[in-house]
């Protein structure tokens, strides 16, 4: 399972997110979280994930991941909740924002 916290950032392109097991995928490039132990955190792997993410003793991955929006963005998308997820696939994501 992913606990994502997002950071809205105004940004040209969108982002696409997804998981595959313990990887997530962002915007096409996976990154492997699979070797993190319960209550370890690690160096940030990609430029869309801000500090440094960390597995909870009960097994969920916790981190921060760059939200890009539009110029027009709406509320939820400028100030999102926190996401739980834990299916493989396409995550969900606030509205870019034309």
């Amino acid at each position: 399972m992913f606990r994502i916290t997002f950071a809205p950032i105004r940004q040209d392109t969108p982002l696409i997110l997804a998981q595959d097991g313990d990887c997530l995928i962002l915007n096409g490039e996976a990154v492997d979280f699979g070797a993190v132990a319960p209550g370890q955190t690690v160096p940030s792997a990609h430029p869309m994930i801000a500090g440094e993410p960390r597995r909870d003793e009960d097994g969920t991955l916790c981190l921060t991941v760059l939200l890009p929006h539009g110029p027009v963005a709406p509320d939820e998308t400028l100030f999102p909740a926190p996401l739980e997820w834990s299916e493989d696939g396409e995550i969900p994501l606030p509205p870019y924002g034309g």
